[in-house]
């Protein structure tokens, strides 16, 4: 008998070993730490395929600030958006996801989650939503705030340069570059300054001022100021 509870203590024993060892080198295997990985990450922005994406849409209550990309870029409201949208979505990959702020509905309004307050930020390609978050209130360190999945209740504390982007108004998103021209290009520039108004017109390698009938020369650095400023 003594015998056979010796046996059955050292076939115990290595059964408990070998099921160790084959998890310790389950846990290793890069498949299981890519799983692990994709698992514990809240957020897809690491995801986030800038050059697939087509549409960005961001609402902040009643206001929706909605562009799109074709083939001369993007868009927005039928005009050129602004170029540092290429910034943005590039520094949407690079966010860092902190600690949990809270899982309560309660601490949303207070952390500007809601969905009336926060600003739903979403990425579509094809039609098809690739990535919805809600960007909340800034937080007390440089370049962080709050944020949650759309359709979580967890909100995380992230860091990254994006809020600054999701805050615009559709007004600001829009690039203020009306029309590419050079100065040289330019031959006549109508000013208006209050009830006054005026032109500037190229005179041969100078400039003039004409206003009304009369017109006079004016000096170089006074137009490259007005070119310029």
């Amino acid at each position: 008998m003594k015998d056979n509870k010796s046996i059955y203590l050292l076939a115990g024993f290595l059964i408990v070993l070998i099921t160790a060892s084959v998890g310790v080198w389950y846990i290793s295997q890069p498949a299981y730490q890519a799983q692990k990985k994709q698992s514990s990450s809240p957020f897809a922005f690491s995801s986030i395929q800038k050059d697939a994406l087509d549409k960005v849409t961001i609402k902040h209550g009643e206001s929706e600030a909605s562009l799109r990309k074709t083939d001369q870029g993007w868009i927005i409201g039928g005009v050129p958006a602004a170029t540092d949208i290429t910034i943005f979505l590039d520094n949407l990959s690079k966010i860092q996801v902190g600690n949990i702020v809270s899982q309560s509905e309660i601490s949303f309004q207070m952390l500007g989650v809601d969905e009336s307050q926060g600003f739903i930020l979403s990425l579509l390609s094809g039609g098809e939503e690739k990535f919805k978050i809600i960007t909340g209130s800034q937080a007390t360190t440089s370049q962080s705030f709050y944020a949650r999945n759309a359709d979580s209740n967890t909100v995380y504390l992230l860091y990254g340069d994006i809020w600054r982007f999701v805050s615009r108004t559709e007004e600001d998103w829009r690039g203020k570059q009306i029309v590419a021209v050079t100065e040289d290009q330019i031959e006549k520039l109508d000013l208006v300054e209050g009830a006054e108004n005026f032109s500037l017109i190229r005179d041969g390698d100078s400039w003039k001022v004409q206003q009304g009938g009369t017109s006079y020369p004016i000096e170089s650095n006074a137009a490259q100021n007005i070119f310029h400023d």
